[in-house]
């Protein structure tokens, strides 16, 4: 590349994409997800599995170096442009996982541990003073949140603090931290199996347009 490479991922970095974008679509909408995945986007709602492709960063800001722009973009942030002149607009992904989006959500150790005597959570002073690299033990279900109770809904996973967020709450004029994390064993669980893999990142890119 004829500048300096400043993403601080790999120019390797697997990244997805659509025919339409390959094929010359102008890219208006970038996400750069809390799992760390980059997807590059068209005007159109182009999201059927034949039309997802996988490659790598590199490649994209050789095609689109307006892309190289978003190199600070943080994970959980996207941007958007109107058309290939407008200036990127950057915006802020919802901080937490939902069950009506990503199929899962975080249970509330503090509560489970009122009811369960092998969940201990550490005191609150320790939670809100996490060191990015530390790693915690998170409590995923895979069930609504209002549904009803049962086996087989949760599973325990160890994740790594990667950054550290500051924002202003929507709905207090406060401060507050939200730490985005790294689950690798859901993503090689989930990419063990090259056909789900694919259709979960239809799912997922769908969100992401429906998101705006």
């Amino acid at each position: 590349m004829s500048v300096a490479w400043k993403f601080p991922d790999a120019p390797n970095t697997a990244c997805f994409t659509t025919t339409e974008v390959l094929n010359g679509a102008p890219i208006v909408l970038v996400s750069h997800d809390y799992e760390g995945d980059w997807q590059f986007h068209a005007a159109s709602n182009e999201t059927m599995l034949s039309s997802v492709k996988i490659v790598c960063l590199a490649d994209m800001i050789r095609r689109y170096d307006l892309l190289a722009e978003l190199h600070g973009l943080p994970c959980g942030w996207g941007a958007q442009r109107d058309d290939w002149a407008g200036h990127w607009e950057r915006f802020k992904d919802k901080p937490f996982p939902a069950f009506a989006e990503q199929g899962y959500y975080l249970e509330d150790a503090v509560w489970l541990s009122r009811y369960l005597t092998d969940i201990e959570p550490p005191p609150a002073a320790v939670r809100d003073a996490l060191p990015i690299g530390a790693c915690v033990k998170r409590v995923f279900r895979f069930a609504a949140e209002d549904g009803a109770r049962g086996d087989g809904q949760c599973e325990r996973m160890w994740v790594q603090v990667t950054g550290i967020d500051e924002y202003e709450a929507a709905t207090a004029a406060q401060s507050r931290t939200i730490r985005s994390m790294r689950w690798p064993a859901m993503a090689t669980c989930s990419r063990s199996t090259p056909c789900m893999w694919q259709i979960l990142l239809v799912n997922k890119i769908e969100r992401t347009r429906h998101a705006q």
